[in-house]
């Protein structure tokens, strides 16, 4: 099936970016004539520009804009998603030890010697290693292997240390990165792509979800045990008609009851009843689903 061109723009706006990216390295990466050690810190400097870039374009892909999921689908964008966050971790950890191997050649020093230099004379350097840590923490938890032995919300709580991780990985970029000291149009630039994805993320996976609460007032009106291991939950509230679902559409849903209101899980809407209500029903597979039965 032919894809959509909204969806090759996206693509191509995408590429564009990394390109950009790739250009500044170009236009201001160290001189190559000093040696290995300058290619390695060139390679390393290119790695960290090119994995901050993946993770902010991840953020932005999970970030569940509307535009986005009504062009490209969910679905597609979760899959997108997941394969950046491997290289995002890849191009991470390719930056960290080639920085440090590269100024401990420079230096004539040891790699560890020269690792705790990085970290305690280097503005904004330590908050990014602990950032890189929390962000092989949600890499870890993401693994197959390892997302099949633990619960979904263990997941869901490793994978947000991703976004903390990110979140101070970043400032070090800007204060030594030569990519961007002297070169405000860039920083500016890096910083605007930094507050788009983050703002994206607190506008559209917090705000939007609870303003949409508040105006419908939804609340659960009922709860109905179909069968030992099927319950559906009816959901009420006020202008029900101007609330953009469907019939057999997933929607992400919060229960603000012990035990639900920490994370929200996908359910589909099985019906639209008249007076606008919504059922949900759901096979209780899960801790958070099973609990659906206590809800009152």
């Amino acid at each position: 099936m032919r894809r959509p061109r909204s969806v090759d723009g996206l693509a191509t706006l995408a590429g564009a970016g990394l390109g950009a990216v790739v250009a500044q390295w170009v236009v201001t990466m160290p001189a190559l004539a000093g040696g290995s050690a300058n290619v390695l810190l060139a390679g390393a400097q290119l790695a960290g520009l090119a994995g901050a870039y993946f993770a902010l374009v991840g953020l932005l892909l999970a970030a569940r804009v509307p535009i986005l999921e009504s062009t490209v689908g969910l679905d597609r964008l979760i899959a997108v998603h997941a394969r950046l966050g491997r290289w995002t971790l890849l191009l991470m950890l390719s930056h960290a030890v080639g920085v440090t191997l590269a100024y401990a050649a420079r230096a004539r020093t040891g790699p560890l010697a020269q690792l705790w230099s990085l970290l305690t004379g280097y503005g904004w350097v330590l908050p990014a290693a602990i950032g890189l840590g929390l962000m092989v923490v949600a890499g870890v938890g993401s693994w197959w292997r390892v997302r099949a032995r633990i619960r979904y919300e263990t997941w869901w709580t490793l994978h947000l240390t991703m976004y903390a991780g990110l979140a101070l990985a970043v400032p070090h970029q800007v204060v030594n990165g030569s990519a961007f000291v002297g070169h405000p149009v860039a920083q500016a630039a890096w910083l605007a792509l930094t507050g788009l994805a983050f703002g994206c993320l607190l506008a559209f996976r917090l705000g939007l979800p609870l303003a949409r609460a508040v105006r419908h007032r939804l609340r659960v009106v009922e709860v109905i045990e179909e069968t030992p291991d099927v319950v559906s939950v009816i959901v009420a509230g006020r202008r029900m008609d101007r609330l953009p679902v469907a019939g057999g559409q997933f929607a992400h849903w919060r229960f603000l009851s012990r035990g639900l209101m920490w994370l929200s899980h996908p359910y589909s809407i099985s019906a639209i009843r008249p007076c606008g209500r919504l059922r949900i029903t759901v096979r209780t597979s899960g801790d958070h689903s099973r609990l659906l039965r206590r809800l009152r």
